[in-house]
C-alpha cells in the first residue's frame, strides 16, 4: 500500500515538473505579445511608450510606478491623515468647542497632514511584457478615476493578499490570474493596444474679419445745359 501511495506521488510531481516549463513558456510568449502590442521593435522607447499609453489611467504617477515594476522596488504614494496637535514637550493642545446645547468642552485639536505609505514590490523585477499585463488588467478592473491609492492595492492587497502581482509572486500563470477576474489576456491587450493617449484639443483659429465694404462712389453732378445761343 505504501508503495503504491509513493509510486502515485513520484508520478504526480513528474507530471508537475513536465507541465511547468510549459507553463512557463506560455506566460513567455504573453508577456511577449503584451510587450510587442505597446513597444513593438522600439525597445530604447520602450518605458516611454509604456508611460503614455497608461498615463490617463495613473496620472503623474505613471512614469514611477511604472519603473518600481520595471526594477520591483517598493512604491510609495501619499495619504492625507488626521493626527492629533502636540505641544514642544509632549502634552495634547486643547481647544474649545461648543456643544449643541450651548456647553462649551474642550477637546485635542487635530490637524491634516500628509503621510507616505511605502508598499513593499513581493513579485520583483519584471520584463515590459509583465508591466504592460499588470497595469492592463488593473485598468480594466479598477473604475474610471480611480485614485493612485487603489491602483497600487490592486497590484499589491497586504490586507487580503490577493493582489494582481501577490497572486503572480504566488506563481500564478497571467491566464489564471486574468481568470480569476473572469478576463482574457487577449481581450484586454486589444483594448489597451487600441487605446490612444488623450490628445489636447485642438485650439481653434480665429477666423479672418471680414474685409469692409469699399463706400460707394458718389454719382458725378451732371452738367448744366449750355444756354442756346440768341
Amino acid at each position: 500500500m505504501k508503495m503504491k501511495r509513493y509510486m502515485r506521488a513520484v508520478t504526480m510531481l513528474s507530471l508537475v515538473a513536465l507541465l511547468l516549463p510549459c507553463a512557463q513558456a506560455d506566460d513567455a510568449a504573453v508577456e511577449l505579445e503584451a510587450e510587442e502590442a505597446i513597444v513593438g521593435g522600439n525597445q530604447g522607447q520602450a518605458e516611454v511608450k509604456i508611460v503614455e499609453k497608461f498615463s490617463g489611467f495613473a496620472g503623474d504617477d505613471t512614469e514611477a510606478l511604472v519603473d518600481s515594476l520595471r526594477t520591483g522596488s517598493s512604491i510609495d504614494y501619499v495619504v492625507q491623515v488626521e493626527v492629533p496637535v502636540v505641544d514642544d514637550d509632549g502634552n495634547p493642545v486643547m481647544v474649545e468647542v461648543q456643544n449643541e446645547d450651548g456647553s462649551v468642552s474642550q477637546v485635542q485639536k487635530t490637524e491634516i497632514v500628509d503621510q507616505t505609505i511605502t508598499v513593499e514590490n513581493t513579485v520583483g523585477s519584471m520584463g515590459y511584457g509583465g508591466v504592460v499585463l499588470s497595469l492592463g488588467l488593473a485598468q480594466a478592473t479598477l473604475p474610471e478615476g480611480a485614485e493612485y491609492k487603489d491602483i497600487v492595492k490592486a497590484l499589491f492587497d497586504s490586507e487580503t493578499g490577493q493582489g494582481i502581482l501577490d497572486m503572480r509572486a504566488g506563481k500564478m500563470g497571467w491566464g489564471q490570474i486574468y481568470a480569476a477576474y473572469d478576463l482574457k489576456v487577449g481581450e484586454i491587450m486589444r483594448q489597451v493596444h487600441s487605446a490612444r493617449p488623450d490628445k489636447p484639443e485642438r485650439v481653434m483659429k480665429p477666423e479672418k474679419a471680414e474685409k469692409p465694404e469699399r463706400p460707394v462712389k458718389p454719382e458725378k453732378p451732371v452738367k448744366p445745359a449750355k444756354p442756346s445761343k440768341p
